[in-house]
């Protein structure tokens, strides 16, 4: 199985947590799966993250294989994350492309405990031009356990239940050839149980458009009944929490869902990379960094690196810091009797979205008083 450690100092770094000293460990499964021809070629893995202390996330990735983009609802994808011994632990649902982009994520963003291991496990649906191929991705190696799941099978086969149901780890699948009708999988409570394999499957999918329809109907997040094998409600288990990575590049969103929800907003001194010389840019093409890289670049960023009032790192536009252009003193003192003695700016992420405020203070200092300073 392939394992990588994304480093900090990737120069398209977008997206840091101010407080995380190291990234998530990510393990992709050993193969991607390929798809289509022509302009209609994807490549897809399932990936999982390990971010210490027994805590998993899953996420499942689809590009182009060009590079080009590809309409609205032509990919899909849904990560799916599953406890060592088999037991489905969090599931995004399919989550499609709502614009034109080259690549498509469903990503897992808080982490999930399983003192026992964990792995990913994705599912994709694309389209290929005439209709839309579904698959079931490879899935990745069990991190933290290496138990066996074929003790669970009854020669071969899932158990059944007294309904008459089958029941078991959807993990078995490539043993029996078929998911359970009832999937072992643990509640919002932390429950164990079962949801059923037709409230979790895939939607009917026939077309891009219906894609785009049943993404914009979709609930970002919602839950379905968890069972036990008597088929009696004992809980609910929770589909989506699937990170937004809308509008960003793979390199940041691949940034992003390795930090999932431990990914802030902003980077810090240490965090923060030239691009061949120059500041980042975010997706509105503002440039992003510290005062102290204005000494290499030889211009200050759009946005700089600040504390705001709450002491979280941030960002102020450059624009706020600056005061108006003066022709003569009296100017510059006439403005200066206008301005408060203190006031506030907003604070940015680095994307430019407001996140707080950043206190600006005045000391109107006697000719005295700066006199004892400088002694």
């Amino acid at each position: 199985m392939k394992k990588r450690v994304l480093s900090l100092m990737l120069a398209t770094v977008m997206c840091m947590a101010l407080a995380v000293t190291a990234n998530a460990v990510e393990y992709d499964s050993s193969i991607s799966r390929y798809y289509g021809t022509g302009n209609c070629s994807y490549t897809a893995y399932s990936a999982l993250y390990a971010d210490g202390g027994s805590r998993y996330r899953a996420a499942t990735w689809v590009e182009t294989m060009n590079g080009g983009n590809v309409a609205a609802g032509n990919m899909g994808a849904n990560g799916r994350l599953y406890s060592a011994s088999g037991t489905l632990l969090k599931d995004t649902g399919m989550m499609y492309n709502t614009s034109s982009y080259y690549f498509q994520v469903a990503s897992i963003s808080t982490a999930k405990s399983s003192p026992s291991g964990a792995y990913s496990w994705g599912e994709v649906d694309l389209y290929n031009g005439d209709h839309f191929v579904s698959d079931t991705l490879n899935k990745t190696e069990i991190v933290g356990a290496a138990r066996a799941l074929a003790y669970q099978l009854d020669d071969g086969n899932y158990p059944v239940s007294d309904k008459g149901k089958t029941y078991g780890s959807a993990l078995l699948s490539e043993i029996v050839g078929h998911e359970p009708d009832l999937i072992s999988a643990v509640g919002t409570d932390g429950q164990a149980g079962y949801v059923k394999y037709e409230d979790v499957k895939k939607p009917e999918i026939e077309n891009p458009s219906e894609a785009v329809s049943y993404m914009q109907d979709r609930l970002e997040t919602y839950t379905v009944p968890l069972y036990d094998l008597q088929e009696e409600v004992i809980g609910e288990f929770e589909i989506g929490c699937a990170m937004d990575v809308t509008g960003y590049s793979l390199e940041e969103a691949k940034e992003m869902v390795n930090l999932g929800e431990r990914a802030g907003s902003v980077l810090s001194v240490e965090q923060t990379s030239l691009i061949n010389g120059n500041f980042p840019k975010n997706v509105r093409g503002e440039t992003y960094g510290t005062a102290l890289m204005a000494e290499v670049v030889g211009e200050m960023p759009d946005l700089q690196a600040a504390i705001g009032t709450n002491d979280q790192e941030g960002y102020v536009r450059t624009s706020d810091l600056s005061h108006p252009k003066f022709e003569t003193p009296q100017d510059a003192l006439e403005w200066q009797k206008t301005q408060p003695d203190s006031y506030y700016i907003p604070l940015y992420d680095f994307q430019g979205n407001e996140i707080g405020s950043f206190l600006r203070e005045r000391n109107n200092l006697t000719i005295a008083e700066m006199e004892a300073m400088k002694g």
